[in-house]
């Protein structure tokens, strides 16, 4: 692993939190681009997107994983 390089995961697919933001993002004439570069400039949301996630995984008692 090279130490420029992090891994967000997946932030365009359907079945993520962040979709939901992307969505409303794209409806509001935003493009996906657009909304990636907000993602991964934003620690504000990154962080919310990663806690939404972490949180319905709760809610379906599955632990989050901690990568390190």
């Amino acid at each position: 692993m090279h130490s420029s390089i992090v891994n967000y995961g997946e932030i365009l697919g359907d079945w993520t939190g962040p979709s939901k933001i992307r969505k409303l993002m794209n409806n509001l004439g935003k493009d996906n681009n657009y909304f990636v570069e907000k993602m991964y400039e934003s620690s504000a949301l990154y962080y919310a997107g990663q806690g939404y996630t972490a949180m319905q995984r709760l809610k379906k008692s599955n632990r989050p994983t901690n990568y390190t």
